[in-house]
């Protein structure tokens, strides 16, 4: 027999089946859950970040708008002191409520842990004195503002 009459008798080559993407192999398996962890993880954090903010972030607002709306010196002033007191009790819990005078002005400077410190001592006795000015107003107003800005960033 011829060899070339072999290789007539035999059937022609077949293209071999295309690869299909599914079912991935283990490798992108892995790859997938890795990612999904790590979404959750991140997804975690952003929300309980979101949830230690969310009293700092509502004080700034309510700053705000006590800058824009008051009238008075001496009800800024007021307003000030009190959210002061509402924020370090929501950050540090009831330790805020023990501190008066230059003691509660020098516990406040240590939530925020800025060198030097942003609230003056004078803050403390500010809201007691019936003559406040509109300069001593807006001090307190921006000095509480940084305060808050330092608090957020150290959180």
């Amino acid at each position: 027999m011829n060899p070339e009459d072999l290789i007539a008798l035999l059937e022609p080559l077949r293209e071999p089946l295309p690869v299909h993407w599914w079912p991935p192999a283990p490798g992108w398996w892995l790859l997938a859950l890795l990612v999904i962890i790590a979404a959750v993880a991140l997804w975690r954090m952003w929300r309980e970040r979101s949830r230690r903010l969310a009293p700092l972030r509502a004080a700034a607002d309510e700053l705000k708008h006590l800058g824009e709306n008051a009238t008075a010196p001496d009800v800024v002033v007021t307003g000030v002191a009190m959210l002061l007191r509402r924020v370090a009790i929501a950050v540090a819990g009831d330790n805020a409520t023990a501190q008066t005078g230059p003691q509660w002005i020098s516990y406040l400077n240590g939530l925020a842990a800025a060198d030097p410190p942003l609230l003056s001592p004078t803050l403390a006795e500010l809201p007691y004195r019936p003559d406040i000015s509109e300069a001593q107003a807006s001090a307190a107003l921006a000095d509480c503002e940084r305060w808050l800005q330092a608090l957020e960033r150290r959180r």
